[in-house]
């Protein structure tokens, strides 16, 4: 565009107050592991899906979708076998989104291009596990308070998600750091960027 780079100032998103570790949790009656976002091509909702199929059935775990699935991903989780445990949740009211958060066993995304990453921080400052592949800006919204595994593959998100189920010690760590980390990028950190920025131009 030719703005010189000095000229340019991330400031990045916040996580709303709305999002603590304490509250209310979803409770269907199973564990689940949950994934948040749109469902474009870049969101690669494939890749939680066959992952989610490589999981023992026998840990008696569902997949939580919001929205809807498309045909081509039904027909995907069909031929895994698994469209039977993947759970299509609508459009959640976020005064609800909270504690379907708080409920899950994990997030997961497998996104291939990331502009911020919301989902995965509103999940932390819930103090849930995520797993995500390390793209784009994802391992700097994340830092360490995230599992992130190396894309593209869908072997690399299920051994994450493995590991985060199996692996206590991984997941306390997780668990705590999560909500840390989201404290250090609420709105009023946000704002307080950008009024440095605008007072010193």
């Amino acid at each position: 565009a030719g703005v010189p780079e000095q000229r340019v100032h991330v400031v990045g998103a916040g996580v709303g107050a709305v999002f603590p570790a304490e509250g209310p949790r979803h409770e269907p009656g199973f564990p689940y592991l949950l994934y948040i976002g749109n469902h474009k091509p870049h969101k690669n909702l494939r890749g939680p899906v066959e992952a989610f199929a490589s999981l023992p059935r026998a840990w008696g775990l569902r997949l939580l979708v919001s929205g809807e699935l498309d045909p081509a991903v039904a027909a995907l989780a069909r031929r895994a076998g698994v469209l039977d445990r993947v759970v299509t949740l609508g459009t959640i009211a976020e005064t609800e989104l909270p504690a379907y958060y708080r409920g899950a066993q994990l997030c997961v995304s497998a996104s291939l291009y990331e502009g911020f990453g919301l989902p995965m921080l509103e999940a932390m400052a819930c103090g849930i596990p995520v797993v995500a592949f390390a793209v784009t800006a994802i391992p700097e919204v994340c830092g360490a308070a995230a599992l992130l595994v190396p894309p593209p593959k869908a072997g690399a998100l299920a051994a994450g998600m493995r590991s985060v189920l199996e692996d206590t010690t991984l997941r306390n760590r997780l668990v705590a750091a999560g909500p840390l980390h989201a404290r250090r990028c609420g709105w009023d950190d946000v704002t307080a960027r950008v009024s440095a920025v605008l007072a010193a131009t």
